[in-house]
């Protein structure tokens, strides 16, 4: 019992690791995500500030808050299920943007495991057959 529990602290830390790092290294990167959808719609025609304004809003870019707070808000966040918009597909959400490309990473995870299954246990069986 003492093992199974050990390995769940060891995925709990690792789990919560893995979201502090995911919260803070896009905040301790230069830029803003803000700046990268203007840049895209300004493309398409002037943006105004209420658009800017919009924006901030939409991804929290522009929050007053302290950052433990937008922290606790943001692990909040992800326990109800809500991953926020893509800023890559805007305004696409996250989750939709992992719902359509979960079965193309699925495909690719085990056309790759047959693969590697095959080639594995061929050299296996060249190596067997010419030992030494």
């Amino acid at each position: 019992m003492r093992f199974y529990v050990q390995k769940l602290a060891f995925y709990v830390v690792a789990l919560w690791a893995a979201l502090t790092l995911n919260f803070f290294i896009p905040r301790w990167l230069p830029g803003n995500p803000v700046d990268i959808l203007i840049a895209k719609l300004s493309a398409k025609g002037a943006v105004t500030a209420a658009t800017r304004h919009a924006l901030e809003l939409l991804l929290g870019a522009n929050s007053s808050e302290p950052l433990w707070k937008q922290y606790l808000d943001y692990l909040g966040n992800l326990a109800h299920g809500d991953l926020g918009v893509s800023v890559s597909y805007f305004p696409q959400t996250v989750a939709q943007t992992i719902a359509q490309t979960l079965p193309w990473t699925v495909a690719l995870i085990g056309i790759a495991t047959v693969i590697s299954f095959i080639v594995g246990v061929g050299l296996g069986q060249l190596a067997g057959w010419k030992r030494g």
